[in-house]
């Protein structure tokens, strides 16, 4: 329903409420009091429609009290039952606009909460990005990773991470500036980015060294991987000649029950260094196979 048309239609339920009210306040006579039963349509007008829409009901319901009340009175009494309605007419009135002025404080608190439950998940969203690139920052990359080998380790499979480092990234910023070297760097972040795949975790682990976590793949998958990340940086320091820009990747996988995570990262890290030590811009590979399960059935001879 649109919120002309709501308002309106609270607004006209409220006031037939009135005459209900009223009509069953008149028929059974003064000695039933329907006072507080008045208060119902006053409240809804408040609680939904604000201070102005409860007024015009709290108004009308004491008219309504006093249509109902004066025929079933001597004449004598006319300006008691007059004194009364307009008694009512301001316990209405008051009733109404503090249940208004709750209504609305209900609602600003409503959006506070709001606001601050967005601010919180920015804020764990920016703990654990890292700006420049925006990948996941050290520590969205533990959360990942933690994650993964808890469900490799149910699953019975195996970790698979990828540790990438720059190489000559100091002689770039030396060369061309730090201007330069921030540009490369989200530049690779969005390649990295597109690169993995939706489910792998790519991070900035730190200064010009990157991991990814590559779920599920197998090593033919990870070398490929690797390969791509070498010839992307390899064309993303092409106009920058005076660096010889590119990168050593170390691709690292272990059983998720036989090796914790972090000893994990520091597998592909020593993986990462034995591509330094070949030369640079390659991809190296430390790949453990998981050790027999004792109760596996020993190989035909």
């Amino acid at each position: 329903m649109r919120e002309p048309w709501r308002g309106a239609v609270i607004l006209v339920a409220a006031l037939l409420t009135v005459l209900g009210v009223m009509w069953l306040d008149a028929v059974t006579g003064p000695d039933l009091g329907f006072a507080l039963f008045y208060l119902v349509p006053v409240a809804i007008a408040a609680w939904w429609l604000g201070t102005g829409a409860a007024v015009v009901v709290a108004l009308g319901a004491a008219a309504a009290w006093y249509l109902a009340e004066a025929p079933s009175r001597p004449a004598a009494l006319h300006l008691a039952v007059v004194w009364n309605a307009a008694t009512r007419a301001v316990i209405f009135t008051v009733t109404g606009a503090l249940l208004a002025r709750l209504r609305k404080r209900e609602r600003a608190l409503a959006r506070v909460n709001a606001r601050l439950a967005q601010v919180l998940a920015d804020e764990r969203l920016l703990a654990r990005r890292d700006p420049l690139t925006e990948l996941a920052n050290w520590r969205g990359f533990q959360d990942g990773l933690e994650r993964e080998a808890a469900r490799a380790r149910r699953a019975g499979g195996a970790l698979v991470v990828a540790y990438i480092d720059l190489d000559n990234f100091k002689a770039l910023n030396d060369a061309y500036g730090h201007a330069v070297g921030n540009t490369v760097l989200a530049d690779f972040g969005r390649a990295l980015a597109a690169t993995s795949r939706r489910e792998d975790v790519a991070a900035r682990i730190g200064g010009d060294e990157f991991a990814v976590l590559l779920v599920g793949a197998d090593r033919a998958h990870a070398e490929a991987f690797g390969a791509r990340v070498v010839e992307v940086v390899r064309e993303l320091g092409a106009p920058y000649p005076l660096a010889h820009l590119g990168a050593s990747v170390g691709v690292a996988s272990a059983a998720a029950s036989e090796v914790e995570a972090e000893q994990l990262v520091r597998l592909a890290d020593g993986a990462m260094y034995d591509a330094k030590a070949a030369g640079k811009a390659r991809v190296a590979v430390r790949w453990l196979e998981a050790a027999p399960r004792p109760d596996a059935p020993e190989p035909d001879a």
